[in-house]
């Protein structure tokens, strides 16, 4: 069956140019060439020998560094030696004396220094060898590289400076081809935002997120834990580097990439057999094996009760509007706005207990609706520079595609609820729920904002500390609710996005000048 992922389009890394000498050091064995990848001696495959070109050979990193002050992760070349197996190159952490040296020129290898071996891939290329560290290098630690039948071959160093290692989602065998992840992994990434149908290729595809690059009319944008795309990301296929290995490229543009070889196995040709049932599906909605979309006024609700990560491509036509992908932790998302009266085709795929490869496969149709409001709350003072509780607020926006009144709804917290006049929001309008002594404070509320006057906001006011505020419409049932947080005094606790989840992560204090009332937020 053909393969799919939600990821549909990778990098293809450009063909480096071969950088200048770091280093020449000299020595000789007559052994046979063999690719290996070695946190132990496994032999994977063999080459064909290399030709002996000189009385010295050259090693040199792929990044232009010296040896004495390499990348973390490193990329070496060697040329010019004389046959020598591949399992007989070793990477220790640490300086090797002349007389362990001297040891190893006659194949002795004392068991200290064996405990010292790092992870290391090894491959031939043309007349030349490659070495790829399994790990990244600590920043200012030392290494040393020997063939065992020779003895030392270079002392290296990596640089002082700490770098930021972009690391790949998920672990464990993948199958050839498969495409792998590879994140900046401050947190997990749970959605990229398509703006315009982009090309992967390019390097900058992992920029950008909610709050990137700008949207086009008809375009979905996805409600992130996080608002903001919290973990920019780079995908490239697993294509066999060293026999049955793919081992990352060094980096890509500027980034650093996690150097674990990643194992590749056979694709048997058949599916496994599903870990669930398939589950009845609402009115309207579609999906399968626990995974369910459905169109909800303004917006489609992804849940997933599969206990697996799920990943979710959404199409107008032939136009892909958008994409996400939930690890197994996160159970729905609410995304939109989507267009009134429209056909999205839906791919999905449920991902293996790894998260690297697709489980199951899924294709379905939903129509969304005649388009609604829909209210969200997007930022609250609870601790105003003027009088309390006169001086607090709270904000709300219409994020659906239809004008909506908010008669009926309550707005309150733990302590108490109040019910919100009849007022009507355009789209993208912004009320202000204040009570009616009201007494404003620096930045003022902006001019469109519509006043939405209440008794009282809470039981009697918003804690400083921070509390849970939430707005039910008119059937009692939670639509939007802001988490408890504390902000300083005149600075308000904003939703990073009006389609961010209703979750911690996407609430974060207000950038200057402290708050927005009635306007965009800004961080």
């Amino acid at each position: 069956m053909k393969r799919w992922t939600f990821l549909a389009s990778y990098f293809r890394l450009a063909s480096r140019a071969r950088p200048r000498r770091a280093a020449l050091v000299r020595g000789g064995s007559a052994l046979v060439w063999c690719t290996v990848v070695a946190s132990c001696s496994a032999v994977v495959s063999c080459n064909a020998p290399l030709e002996q070109t000189g009385r010295q050979w050259e090693l040199w990193d792929e990044s232009g560094e010296e040896l004495r002050r390499l990348p973390a992760v490193a990329r070496l070349h060697l040329r010019g030696v004389r046959r020598i197996a591949l399992e007989d190159l070793w990477l220790v952490q640490g300086e090797v004396s002349t007389k362990t040296s001297k040891k190893l020129a006659a194949r002795e290898v004392p068991p200290t220094l064996a405990e010292k071996r790092q992870a290391l891939s090894s491959w031939t290329a043309q007349d030349e060898i490659i070495l790829a560290p399994g790990r990244p290098f600590v920043a200012g630690g030392v290494y040393t590289l020997l063939a065992l039948g020779v003895g030392v071959l270079a002392e290296l160093r990596a640089a002082d400076e700490t770098s930021e290692m972009w690391m790949r989602w998920g672990d464990g065998a993948v199958q050839p081809g498969a495409r792998l992840a590879y994140c900046k992994m401050n947190r997990l990434p749970l959605v990229e935002f398509a703006s315009g149908n982009p090309d992967l290729s390019e390097f900058d595809a992992g920029q950008g997120g909610m709050g990137g690059a700008e949207a086009s009319p008809g375009e979905v944008m996805w409600g992130l834990p996080g608002g903001l795309f919290a973990a920019d990301c780079l995908m490239m296929p697993a294509t066999p580097v060293a026999g049955s290995v793919f081992v990352p490229p060094p980096n890509v543009g500027v980034r650093l990439l996690d150097p674990q070889a990643v194992w590749l196995t056979q694709d048997s040709g058949e599916d496994p057999a599903p870990a669930w049932e398939e589950e009845p599906l609402g009115h309207a909605c579609a999906g399968r094996w626990g995974a369910q979309v459905c169109p909800e006024g303004a917006a489609l609700v992804v849940s997933n009760t599969s206990q697996r990560a799920m990943g979710l491509e959404i199409f107008v036509g032939r136009s892909r509007v958008g994409r996400v992908a939930l690890p197994a932790a996160v159970s729905s998302a609410r995304l939109g706005p989507i267009a009134a009266n429209t056909e999205y085709q839906l791919r999905g795929v449920l991902f293996d207990e790894d998260d690297a490869e697709e489980y199951r496969l899924w294709s379905a149709t939903v129509h969304s609706g005649p388009g609604d409001a829909q209210f969200v709350i997007t930022e609250v003072m609870a601790d105003p520079t003027g009088p309390e509780p006169q001086g607090e607020w709270i904000e709300v926006q219409n994020v659906g595609t239809r004008a909506g009144s908010l008669g009926g709804f309550f707005v309150g917290d733990e302590s108490g609820w109040s019910p919100l006049p009849d007022v009507e929001l355009r789209p993208e309008q912004f009320g202000l729920i204040v009570r009616r002594d009201f007494a404003p404070s620096t930045p003022l509320p902006a001019a469109t904002a519509s006043p939405l006057w209440v008794e009282e906001l809470g039981g009697n006011g918003l804690r400083n500390s921070g509390e849970v505020v939430q707005l039910l419409d008119r059937d009692g049932a939670v639509v939007s609710t802001m988490l408890a947080k504390k902000s300083a005094e005149g600075i308000s606790l904003a939703r990073t996005t009006p389609w961010a989840a209703d979750q911690p992560d996407s609430f974060v204090s207000h950038g200057a000048p402290g708050a927005s009332p009635g306007a965009d937020n800004t961080f």
